[in-house]
């Protein structure tokens, strides 16, 4: 049989990924805020940041959204924003993450915001990444991703 890939996955437009993501970041902070966590955000901006060809992104280095601290130990942070239950990054964003951990021993959490098709926040997840964990796969795009599902804590 074929396999049809769901509307939002062929029809959405970079703008509309850039759109939900920069609503994830800001949905992430607002949760921060509420529960009192800890946080400085980072807002680097790339130098293509406004570009709208995803292959002039790629060229720049992908750094986590901020940093936050638990207690005494302190960790970055990046917010992935989904309309799916895809727990999935780019194999790219992990490498970078995976420089920052090694080069400055601290660790990388990623929180997948879930929202429903108006854009409604659904659920939020956590993630560490764990280095040697790396469960490698092909995106629909062909780009390279990492399943982080195994690695979740529902927090809403």
């Amino acid at each position: 049989g074929s396999t049809l890939f769901p509307y939002t996955t062929l029809f959405r437009s970079w703008e509309e990924t850039r759109k939900i993501g920069k609503l994830g970041e800001a949905k992430l902070i607002e949760y921060f805020n509420k529960t009192k966590t800890k946080h400085i955000e980072l807002n680097f901006n790339a130098p293509c940041d406004s570009c709208s060809d995803p292959e002039d992104w790629r060229k720049f280095n992908k750094l986590p959204d901020g940093i936050l601290r638990e207690k005494n130990d302190l960790y970055f942070f990046d917010a992935k924003a989904k309309k799916s239950r895809k727990f999935i990054i780019n194999y790219r964003d992990f490498e970078e993450y995976s420089k920052i951990q090694k080069f400055l021993k601290i660790d990388v959490r990623i929180y997948f915001l879930l929202f429903d098709y108006k854009e409604k926040l659904k659920e939020i997840f956590q993630s560490n990444i764990k280095v040697n964990e790396v469960n490698l796969s092909t995106a629909w795009d062909g780009n390279k991703v990492i399943d982080l599902s195994n690695n979740l804590t529902q927090l809403y």
